[in-house]
């Protein structure tokens, strides 16, 4: 039961990635949070805590985008394919930003997330609810509503990443709920014109289960 908990709220974490060595701070206002150029390619430094001895792993996550964008349902998405052979999609439909991602933890979970992770026209202080259902195998399928609810905490914002700083950017604050589950969280992305996500902070705590403190930051993009 513990391994399906956390195994359920780690693929809430949505750490969207979606990108030069020292990048122009001064994206053009006419560019989306994001970036679906063939080519362009990212790597993030990831900081996972061990749930049982409390280490930080550090480790990097190189990731770029590649030819052949795929529909699902009424959306045309950007396939990102990262290091491991694993694919993310990225779809921009206005000002709405997506994220499609199919994750299989044997024994537990097998299902297909579609994210709204920021709405790049909600003033500071708005946010947007989202409601996904989740089965998770604890013995018995058991299907859980997770709800994530997301707030614009600020815009244009300038924030340094590894040095790097970034001009104009949006941060978002997400919490989580599922019925009969209390959970504490405090989940904080930052996303700039052209390149996406430049940091992401994570802390979940489930009561009687642990918590999962992880972060990701931006050390290199190439956006084309």
């Amino acid at each position: 039961m513990k391994k399906s908990i956390f195994a359920l709220f780690s693929i809430c974490v949505i750490a969207i990635s979606c990108k030069k060595d020292h990048p122009d701070p001064v994206a053009s206002t006419s560019l989306p949070y994001s970036n679906s150029t063939v080519g362009s390619n990212w790597i993030y430094e990831l900081k996972t805590q061990d749930q049982t001895t409390l280490d930080t792993i550090v480790s990097l996550d190189t990731s770029s985008v590649i030819n052949g964008d795929t529909t699902i349902g009424s959306k045309n998405y950007t396939r990102v394919e990262h290091k491991n052979g694993s694919h993310t999609y990225y779809n921009v439909t206005g000002n709405d930003y997506f994220q499609f991602q199919h994750f299989v933890i044997p024994a537990t979970i097998d299902t297909s997330i579609e994210a709204l992770y920021l709405k790049d026209n909600v003033a500071m202080g708005g946010s947007w609810n989202q409601a996904l259902n989740v089965t998770v195998n604890i013995g018995i399928p058991v299907t859980l509503t997770i709800t994530i609810t997301s707030t614009i905490t600020g815009t244009g914002l300038s924030r340094t990443v590894n040095g790097n700083t970034y001009n104009d950017v949006i941060s978002v604050g997400t919490t989580l709920s599922a019925p009969g589950v209390t959970i504490t969280s405090n989940i904080n992305n930052y996303y700039a014109r052209n390149i996406g996500l430049i940091e992401g902070n994570y802390d979940i705590d489930v009561s009687g289960f642990g918590g999962v403190h992880n972060s990701t930051s931006l050390k290199y993009a190439d956006p084309r």
